[in-house]
């Protein structure tokens, strides 16, 4: 076990650098419009792709790990068919008011020569998923860290070296690169396989309906990070939005570096569960809470001494709300990094929305704290957003807990003696 998490920590370290690579090249190669364009679509991307797999990313590995008994390639093509639902519908928006569509996306019409690769990558990416999914249920967690590192690591400097003239050929190559080898993979399989269509179309519906609320908690999140900055940007300019957006990425970055633990813990945990072995769902539960308490702590810790340096280099206009910021953020980034880890293991024990739940939750305390704002007037916006996110994620760690707890419990109760 710690081969793989070690060398997963590896492949997302490097995913991460290459990240950031990519984004000093395309400044570099194609000016502020051209690279606020680039920016600006993969964002874009990180938005619509929930919604064009239908939570695949978490139903297909999840199930097959959980029954290995059936046939593993009536899975891969019943998801197959779920992502191909949602890769329709996509594509009719695009095809219906591209004009609109381009104006709503990037602000002007006239951009609409990005939505032709903008949508390769939405299909792109689904493909990828598929079979680094598939691996990843398979517990085959070597070859699912290498699919990603060559989607997420290789792909993109590949793309990069062959789309140098314009970002929307970098992007079309990206795709391209990024698709071809699972596609390869894919068809192999289902060849290989046989799977019977009757029954693959038949897991649609609980596939379907165990992605739709992972992919609602994963929309939500994603608004729920958005309202921070914009609000400070409201109340207080700019450059106070600047320091806030700095610290959702702080938080950001906790879920990137406990998700190597997540790629592991779900489909062990479901196969645990699926076979009614109780001890090791015990076992596992045990050893997570004993985790949480000393993890947290260690983070807020480091994040408090460590926030005037980051304030320092990244925003030396105003290093002193920076710092009171990021101070506030290390308790949500120790928070949501906790969330994460609880949240394979709900995924792994229960079909219920509870993830779904937990977010709700965090909006709710959200709002509850934003709208005592009159009682809180004597502290700057910005910190009274980012002590919202942060009590936010306070309370989805804790509801993402209580709720793993529980499915866990009621998973080792109902197990076989």
């Amino acid at each position: 076990m710690r081969r793989p998490i070690f060398y997963s920590f590896l492949v997302e370290a490097t995913v991460s650098a290459v990240l950031i690579a990519t984004f000093k090249i395309a400044s570099d190669r194609w000016g502020a419009e051209a690279f606020g364009a680039w920016t600006l679509a993969r964002r874009i991307l990180s938005f619509a792709l929930p919604l064009t797999t239908i939570g695949i990313e978490t139903s297909l590995a999840r199930y097959l790990a959980y029954d290995p008994r059936t046939n593993p390639a009536n899975y891969l093509l019943g998801a197959a068919l779920v992502a191909g639902m949602g890769v329709a519908a996509m594509s009719l928006l695009f095809l219906a008011a591209p004009d609109a569509l381009a104006a709503v996306l990037f602000g002007d019409s006239a951009l609409r020569r990005f939505l032709p690769p903008l949508w390769a990558l939405l299909v792109a990416y689904p493909v990828h998923s598929l079979f680094f999914e598939y691996m990843r249920g398979h517990l085959r967690i070597m070859e699912a860290n290498a699919l990603h590192l060559w989607a997420f690591g290789v792909a993109p400097l590949l793309g990069f070296h062959f789309g140098t003239a314009s970002p929307e050929r970098a992007m079309s190559a990206i795709a391209a690169f990024v698709a071809g080898p699972p596609l390869v993979f894919l068809c192999f399989e289902l060849a290989r396989r046989r799977p019977a269509f009757r029954q693959a179309r038949a897991l649609v519906g609980t596939l379907a309906t165990f992605g739709k609320s992972r992919m609602m908690a994963s929309l939500a999140l994603t608004a729920l990070a958005l309202l921070p900055p914009l609000l400070t940007a409201r109340a207080s300019g700019l450059p106070a939005a600047g320091a806030v957006a700095l610290g959702i990425t702080l938080i950001g970055f906790a879920g990137t570096l406990m998700s190597p633990v997540a790629l592991i813990l779900m489909p062990t945990t479901a196969r645990h569960a699926g076979l009614g072995n109780a001890a090791a769902l015990q076992s596992s539960f045990a050893r997570f809470g004993a985790l949480v308490i000393p993890a947290i702590a260690v983070t807020c810790i480091g994040v408090w001494f460590a926030a005037p340096w980051v304030a320092e280099v990244f925003l030396p206009s105003q290093p002193e709300l920076a710092r009171r910021v990021l101070r506030i953020a290390g308790v949500g980034a120790a928070c949501y990094g906790t969330f994460v880890v609880a949240r394979s293991m709900l995924d792994a024990t229960t079909a219920n929305a509870r993830v779904f739940q937990a977010t709700l939750i965090a909006g709710v305390v959200f709002a509850a704290i934003w709208f005592a704002g009159p009682r809180l007037a004597a502290f700057e916006p910005a910190v009274v957003a980012m002590t919202c996110y942060a009590s936010a994620m306070i309370a989805l760690a804790a509801a993402a807990y209580a709720f793993a707890r529980h499915a866990l419990r009621l998973a080792a109760s109902t197990a076989p003696q």
